[in-house]
């Protein structure tokens, strides 16, 4: 499979956490699967929290499956003046995101009328409509590493490559922001990047599915696959046979029949 995607400046993505604008190149390229390229954004919006954050500037950049995301946004929300006369007033908090990778984001959130009245804490409670969570740093981190993976990355690039009419289902996950224990600081060097990739392809009665895990920590790359075999033989009955590997390399094996109801 070699594979390039071009998204033309007129492309509108939609989904039920939002819509963006977007355009940029995607190659694709395995198996073993490879991804590169870019897909940005000047005008769109997306919901968090129930607020709509206006997009400024968005960028998503794969380089050898590892995902950097650079963001700009911004959304108003109602406060309490943190000066006299200590009213409810209405503010702007912007969300800069410098390039950095999904998992370890660059954050910073900012209070566009009373910026050195309001901490980062303090506009993520904002942010969040909940005065009674301010979270620490770390926190802010993966909480929004878990929105962006989820609600934008995922879906945006199962639904490219389902586009490809290539395979019918397709599933791009990245684990979000994994914590370094404060007291050991060396942690950070047992760091662990993973990204998984699933494909699947119906061809009549059969179903095949395809799984590859990217595992990249301080002694390189390591590549897990697994394979998933359905077969339909009588109504909802179906065979299945799978094999796979976890994170920690132990070998699931499976083969049974199943019953799929489909609704």
């Amino acid at each position: 499979m070699d594979v390039e995607l071009n998204l033309a400046e007129n492309v509108e993505w939609l989904s039920k956490s939002g819509s963006a604008k977007v355009y940029g190149k995607i190659h694709i390229k395995g198996p073993p699967y490879v991804v590169n390229g870019n897909l940005k954004s000047v005008e769109g919006k997306m919901i968090y929290f129930g607020k709509t954050l206006e997009i400024k500037y968005a960028e998503i950049e794969i380089a050898s499956n590892k995902i950097f995301l650079t963001l700009r946004a911004q959304t108003s929300v109602l406060r309490r003046r943190p000066v006299p006369p200590f009213d409810s007033v209405e503010d702007t908090i912007e969300i800069n995101i410098e390039r950095s990778p999904v998992d370890c984001l660059d954050i910073d959130l900012i209070s566009k009328e009373f910026s050195e009245k309001t901490s980062k804490q303090e506009a993520w409670s904002l942010l969040s409509d909940n005065p009674q969570v301010s979270g620490n740093d770390e926190f802010i981190k993966e909480e929004f590493a878990k929105f962006i993976d989820t609600a934008f990355i995922n879906p945006i690039f199962s639904q490219i490559l389902k586009e490809t009419h290539l395979f019918d289902e397709v599933s791009v996950k990245v684990p979000a922001f994994e914590k370094i224990a404060q007291e050991n600081k060396l942690d950070a060097l047992n760091r662990i990047d993973r990204a998984e990739l699933y494909l699947g392809k119906t061809f009549g009665r059969i179903y095949l599915g395809y799984n590859i895990n990217f595992i990249r920590d301080i002694t390189g790359l390591d590549l897990r696959h697994g394979i998933e075999l359905m077969y339909r033989f009588k109504g909802s009955n179906v065979i299945r046979a799978l094999y796979r590997s976890d994170e920690k390399g132990e070998v699931e094996k499976y083969l049974g029949i199943e019953r799929h109801i489909r609704f």
